[in-house]
């Protein structure tokens, strides 16, 4: 079944909806005790670059369609996020789309819903996926018409970015036979720098283990002579709590297929044990540069010696970091300049640029305004109380299972070429 966008106007006219829009921070005039449709849309952290982007793109989505919406900034903070979908739901509202702050805590996503469904306020959540899966109800469950999430496979971003890593290394510009020119000592390896974001957050984890995986697995493919290996003044983590993949956790890529544990172990070491972390889990461009800054204040000639060459960074902001710090030593500066090849991933309007002019080698898309269509297209449905809620009509998009609740969209390898 189609979206029937007539049937959803018509429950909202039936709810006089719609005379003013407000944004941010509303008043009770705006939520659905005033007697109009209203949406309450809470973000983990307007500071983060991406959902900044999926957060305008929302707004015209909900303005065109003349619905009345309050945002929330949980300013990645979980307590925060909870107290105001607690006061919303308060107020009054109609629908709840969350980009949950603790995404790691099955209780966390649980007790949203359960308080939802306490005033039977229906959820979509979006972008950050709940760690369990009993938040999306299957058919015939009691939540199956008012519980969805749309997002991304978030393994696929860790595929295709060691798919970017390996083209690059691969191309026949970057190689002196077998050999990259980017083995700076001429040892074998490229030693990388890797920029993971956050420790308990699944599209971390799986940007981390398998953006190398990948890669390694490609190059070997290849039969060159070097290899991803962890550089020297990346953190060591000994906690297998930590460093361990989640269980269940496969190897599945372009018709590789292997236990996890096994493909760890073909590669000679585990990426998850190799890492720079965001102290604040922000992910933020400020705290990578500063990260950066400490591993050449460790070694001054990092970039020259073979320490440091190359940069994988868990999302673009970070890249930023990075490339600002790059260029107070004279590199990534433009033509001509000495070069670290930095990967990111969302693919932002600034990375796009930093690609442009050749200081950034390359990102992985999500998009931003396919994200805020699919979510509001989800919600709709939600509210419309459609039977096949994540009905998405003829877009190419995949649907979890038959009767799971979830829409992922897939991403994309950008570059310079």
């Amino acid at each position: 079944m189609k979206f029937n966008r007539k049937k959803f106007l018509t429950m909202i006219l039936s709810l006089a909806m719609i005379a003013v829009l407000f944004t941010g921070c509303s008043t009770s005039s705006n939520n659905s005790s005033s007697g109009k449709f209203h949406a309450d849309v809470f973000y983990y952290n307007y500071a983060d670059a991406y959902i900044s982007t999926v957060r305008d793109a929302m707004n015209k989505r909900l303005d065109a369609l003349g619905i009345s919406y309050t945002n929330y900034d949980g300013k990645g903070d979980q307590a925060t996020q909870t107290n105001d979908i607690n006061t919303a739901l308060s107020k009054g509202t109609n629908l709840l789309i969350v980009n949950i702050v603790d995404n790691a805590s099955a209780d966390t996503a649980n007790g949203i819903v359960s308080s939802a469904a306490a005033k039977n306020v229906p959820v979509v959540f979006f972008n950050r996926e709940p760690s369990s899966a009993d938040v999306f109800a299957t058919a015939g469950a009691a939540n199956a018409s008012s519980t969805a999430f749309v997002g991304t496979n978030y393994v696929q971003a860790g595929y295709l970015e060691g798919q970017m890593i390996a083209n690059y290394l691969l191309n026949s510009a970057n190689l002196n036979g077998k050999n990259s020119k980017f083995d700076l000592d001429n040892d074998g390896k490229i030693a990388y720098a890797m920029f993971r974001g956050q420790m308990d957050n699944n599209e971390a984890i799986a940007r981390t283990l398998y953006s190398v995986l990948t890669a390694n697995i490609m190059l070997k493919q290849a039969g060159v002579s070097f290899q991803l290996t962890p550089s020297t003044l990346n953190v060591t983590n000994n906690d297998t709590s930590t460093s361990n993949p989640p269980n269940g956790w496969t190897y599945n890529y372009n018709g590789t297929s292997m236990d996890i544990a096994a493909a760890i172990t073909q590669n000679g070491f585990n990426p998850l044990a190799f890492y720079s972390v965001d102290k604040d889990s922000s992910w933020s461009s400020a705290n990578a540069n500063a990260m950066l800054q400490t591993m050449h204040s460790t070694d001054g000639n990092c970039f020259s010696n073979g320490k440091i060459e190359l940069i994988i960074c868990n999302n673009d902001d970070m890249a930023m970091g990075c490339i600002s710090f790059l260029n107070t030593v004279n590199y990534n500066t433009g033509s001509g300049s000495s070069y670290i090849p930095v990967f990111g991933v969302d693919a932002t309007a600034t990375a796009r640029t930093k690609i442009s002019d050749g200081s950034m080698t390359g990102s992985i898309e999500q998009s931003n305004v396919a994200m805020a269509q699919m979510v509001i297209t989800v919600a709709m449905n939600v509210a419309a109380k459609d039977s096949n809620i994540c009905d998405i009509g003829t877009i190419p998009l995949t649907v979890d299972g038959a009767n799971k609740n979830m829409v992922r969209i897939p991403y994309g390898i950008v570059t310079a070429n």
